[in-house]
C-alpha cells in the first residue's frame, strides 16, 4: 500500500499534467469569444487568484513591502 506523500505526489502530477495540457484548448475557445489581450489579462488573474489561493491555503506569510524582495 502506498503512503499519503506518494499519493500526493500522484495527484499534484497529474493535475499539474491536466491543467498543463488543457491551456492550449482554453485558449483556443477564450480567442472564440474574446481578443488576445482580453484572454492574456484573464489567464493572469486567475494565475494570480490560483497563487494567492494556494500561498493562503499552505499558511505562507506575504511579503510586507515589495523591497524585501529586490
Amino acid at each position: 500500500m502506498q503512503s499519503t506523500q506518494t499519493r500526493l505526489t500522484y495527484v499534484a502530477a497529474i493535475s499539474a499534467l491536466l491543467i498543463w495540457s488543457g491551456t492550449a484548448v482554453a485558449n483556443k475557445i477564450a480567442n472564440r469569444y474574446l481578443g488576445g489581450l482580453s484572454v492574456g489579462v484573464l489567464r493572469s488573474m486567475v494565475a494570480g487568484f490560483a497563487a494567492l489561493l494556494v500561498v493562503l491555503v499552505l499558511g505562507y506569510r506575504l511579503p510586507s513591502s515589495a523591497f524585501r524582495y529586490t
